[in-house]
């Protein structure tokens, strides 16, 4: 956002619009107006994903890819058997 916007999206705040909805106004995650609004809340959001690990991923790539795979073949199994 640019900082013309940022200004924009707090007086809007204090006029009493919900984050959600300043949020929808300018095409962003009310998450992204409430780190702009509350940098307190960024900070912490920051310090608590460090504690868990950082921004590490939450699974093994290629294990997903096989049982993706896995579940497809499955499904075109089923539809060849004409189950779904």
């Amino acid at each position: 956002m640019l900082p013309c916007q940022k200004e924009q999206a707090a007086r809007m705040y204090e006029a009493g619009v919900s984050i959600t909805s300043i949020g929808k106004w300018f095409q962003v995650n009310k998450r992204s107006i409430q780190f702009l609004l509350f940098p307190e809340r960024h900070v912490k959001n920051l310090a608590d994903r460090a504690e868990r690990g950082g921004s590490k991923q939450y699974y093994d790539k290629d294990k997903w890819r096989e049982t993706m795979a896995d579940h497809r073949q499955y499904k075109k199994e089923l539809f060849i058997e004409k189950t779904i």
